[in-house]
Formats: structure tokens, C-alpha cells, sequence
């Protein structure tokens, strides 16, 4: 197989707090519940409302930077 390098933007990733608005979801880093998919506990800055995610926030992406060139 050959390979081909692509141009990425990284991006970091909140999530906003569904009860507030205002606040963001942060990670107590333990998993909630051993499920499919697995969840984890999250905790907002402002309201202190709990939410279990299926992604530890903040997080980082990594997304690819369309140059309008042929990835052919």
C-alpha cells in the first residue's frame, strides 16, 4: 500500500453545558459506566450540572484541511 500526507488543522473541543449555556463540560478522567459506549462523568464550570458523555471534553481534533488539489 502507498501512502499520501494530507494537510490537518488541529482543533480543541468544548462542550457547551446543555442545562446553562454558559458553561462548559470538563472531564472527571473516570469512566461512569462500563457500557456500549462507554460514558464519562462531566461536571460544568459555571453551574456545576453533571452529564455523563460518551467523550472526555475538552478534547482535541484533527481536521483535514481541504487544499482543492486531487487526492486521486
Amino acid at each position: 500500500m502507498a501512502e499520501r500526507n494530507f494537510p490537518i488543522q488541529v482543533v480543541g473541543v468544548e462542550y457547551i453545558c446543555d442545562k446553562c449555556g454558559i458553561g462548559t463540560m470538563k472531564s472527571h478522567g473516570k469512566v461512569a459506566c462500563p457500557a456500549d459506549p462507554v460514558e464519562y462523568p462531566h461536571s460544568c464550570t459555571h453551574c456545576g450540572a453533571t452529564a455523563e458523555l460518551t467523550e472526555r471534553y475538552p478534547t482535541v481534533r484533527h481536521l483535514r484541511v481541504e487544499t482543492g488539489e486531487s487526492n486521486d
